[in-house]
């Protein structure tokens, strides 16, 4: 009776061995139909806080990687730190403290022993001499806290020295590559003159446009799975076959930049088309030609309060996500500014 044990017991394990390599179908993914883009996230053009002379710009030439807190540009300071150094030497002087320190011990001092005086029997001192002694200690006291107040004055005067002389060096908010150089050493420059920009291509921001049907569906902090277009090797180039020209992406990383041509405004046509609800499960895949190489994670960090005509589709979600980037094996940024996105998904959080 026994014999048949084995064989059910096998039978069940291999049941739930299927089971559990069935994909499920609580897992929803939300095909991005309106369009997807990649653009720079972080960005910044170093700017002069004072007007001055350049001296030094570090970088020398544009393409080159600076940290966080690196010199970028100096100005002339010579005058300023003249300035700085005098108002060092006036706020560390004490003697004016010290002398109506002085002042008014004597007054009090003087006022005590005409007191005392007048303690016996017949006053020595009259009582408009101790009036006017007391007003030698107030006009004493006075003098104390002018001089008290005017050594704080010189320490803020001294203060705003140091910070001028400070503005003098203009350090690298960030990580990044040099992406443009506009001034050299020698140029008179003046607040708010684009000296040289920095861009952080360690993460770019995808702009993903959904339908508004799935407004509720996702949240700040769920997954994102881009995939793009690779550039074409070498002996494949050509207008033909280049995605990425076919369909009239955008340019590269610098075409955004201050001082750069703006690029082609023409929308990216490799993104899904399907209507919300065609294709929510784990069960999609995605197209056969994309690969694990042209794919980038990404998490949602804001979704745009602001819906847009869709026409036909009806209103659209635009929908940020950040997405970190990756270097081939030459150290290129595989994700650049105006790639082609052939497809993207939405992972909401509560469906994984």
């Amino acid at each position: 009776m026994n014999s048949g044990l084995p064989k059910t017991i096998l039978t069940s394990l291999m049941l739930v061995s299927s089971l559990a390599g069935l994909p499920t179908a609580a897992q929803q993914r939300i095909r991005v139909e309106g369009g997807a883009t990649i653009q720079i996230k972080d960005l910044v053009s170093l700017s002069p806080e004072i007007a001055g002379l350049i001296v030094e710009v570090v970088p020398k030439t544009e393409g080159v990687q600076v940290r966080q807190g690196d010199v970028i540009f100096r100005l002339n300071d010579a005058a300023i730190r003249k300035e700085y150094e005098l108002a060092e030497h006036d706020a560390d002087a004490t003697f004016e403290v010290e002398f109506a320190t002085v002042a008014l011990e004597k007054a009090q001092e003087d006022l005590r022993i005409k007191l005392d005086a007048n303690q016996g029997g017949t006053p020595v001192f009259s009582e408009s001499e101790i009036r006017k002694q007391q007003l030698e200690v107030d006009h004493a006291e006075a003098g104390l806290k002018k001089a008290i107040h005017d050594q704080k004055g010189r320490a803020i005067d001294r203060d705003a020295k140091k910070v001028r002389l400070d503005q003098t060096v203009v350090r690298s908010t960030l990580d990044g590559m040099v992406t443009q150089i506009n001034r050299l050493a020698g140029e008179s420059v003046s607040p708010g003159d684009a000296i040289v920009t920095i861009t952080d291509m360690s993460v770019l921001r995808a702009t993903l446009v959904v339908n508004y049907s799935w407004y509720s569906d996702i949240h700040v902090g769920d997954k994102v799975e881009i995939y793009v277009a690779q550039p074409a090797r070498s002996g494949e180039r050509g207008a033909a076959d280049s995605p990425a020209r076919a369909t009239g992406s955008a340019p590269g990383i610098l075409d955004k930049l201050p001082g750069r041509p703006a690029p082609s405004a023409t929308p990216n046509d490799g993104t899904a088309t399907s209507r919300p609800g065609a294709s929510t499960t784990a069960t999609a895949a995605t197209p056969g030609n994309l690969h694990e190489g042209m794919r980038f994670d990404g998490t949602v960090t804001h979704i745009l309060p602001v819906l847009e005509d869709g026409g036909s589709g009806g209103k659209q979600l635009q929908i940020f996500a950040s997405i970190p980037n990756r270097k081939d094996e030459s150290g290129h940024d595989l994700l650049l500014q105006g790639v082609q996105v052939l497809e993207a998904w939405i992972i909401p959080a509560g469906s994984r």
